[in-house]
């Protein structure tokens, strides 16, 4: 019950904190008590770990143990940390903004850092990694609407957390993504036909459609290739390699395309505002058009 205690507290902190705030503590505090594999345990098997299946990203973020460590960022979507660090943007000089900018990438990096320590901790051992799984796969079926073309924005993650997220995951894939190094054949294809993990159901491209996908299977029964899509099969690198493909679609891609959506209505509303200048200049005095 103590233990639980103090999940519960630090998850109600963090979720009220921003890069503003004194939060390294929390997560050198974060890295010790999972490098202790007794509470380490404890933790993964907590109800603060998890959430219902059907959760959407949005939730997932708020009210399970290690997600309020994952929203840390500067996006354009926390508000607070853009308005304290760029009050007057028009007032700044080029090297004032570049020392701002230098200085809210080294936090996110340690950040970054300070999670990837603790998800290598969490995958390293057998008793916390199935556990550690589960959560990553709840946060990608949890965040599967952002492959819509018109998502619901307000239940699917933040930025940030999508960002930390596959900063995380890609470090975990740099130790096998080498085709020069044998790890990278433990990437088995029909990973990608096993829903029993995530669905790539939605991804064309990298999956057949229901009906091909079975006569497939049936076509190959009892052989040595329908073995490959034994759940059995499916080590960690290769559920890890494919997590991250899922996720770099559903998140990366996306955070790509929601900021093009945003430089282009500020495109479009500087354009009217010159457009409108332009049409009014003609009334003003001579000696002021040529400013325009």
């Amino acid at each position: 019950n103590f233990i639980a205690q103090i999940f519960a507290r630090i998850l109600n902190e963090m979720l009220h904190m921003t890069l503003l705030d004194d939060f390294l503590q929390y997560f050198v505090a974060l890295e010790k008590l999972v490098s202790n594999k007794t509470i380490a345990l404890i933790m993964v098997n907590s109800p603060l770990w998890t959430a219902p299946k059907y959760s959407t990203g949005r939730h997932i973020e708020g009210f399970t143990l290690l997600s309020p460590f994952f929203r840390f960022g500067a996006f354009y979507d926390v508000r607070k940390v853009g308005d304290r660090y760029f009050a007057n943007p028009y007032k700044m000089s080029r090297n004032q903004n570049e020392s701002l900018c230098f200085q809210i990438r080294s936090q996110i990096h340690t950040v970054q850092s300070k999670l990837h320590n603790v998800m290598k901790i969490l995958l390293k051992s057998k008793d916390t990694r199935a556990k550690t799984m589960q959560w990553i796969s709840l946060c990608i079926e949890g965040n599967n609407q952002r492959s819509k073309m018109r998502d619901n924005s307000g239940s699917s993650s933040s930025e940030s957390f999508i960002s930390n997220l596959t900063v995380v995951l890609l470090k975990l894939c740099y130790p096998f993504i080498n085709p020069k190094k044998p790890k990278i054949n433990s990437v088995l294809p029909g990973f990608v036909h096993n829903d029993k993990f995530i669905s790539f159901i939605e991804d064309t491209k990298m999956n057949a459609s229901t009906k091909e996908t079975q006569e497939y299977l049936a076509k190959v029964s009892g052989s040595e290739t329908a073995n490959k899509f034994n759940e059995t099969n499916f080590n960690f690198i290769n559920k890890i390699y494919f997590f991250t493909f899922r996720w770099l679609h559903l998140g990366l891609s996306k955070t790509m395309v929601n900021y093009e959506k945003i430089l282009m209505k500020r495109f479009y509303r500087l354009n009217d505002i010159i457009y409108k200048l332009k049409n009014e200049s003609g009334s003003w005095p001579a000696d002021r058009r040529n400013e325009y």
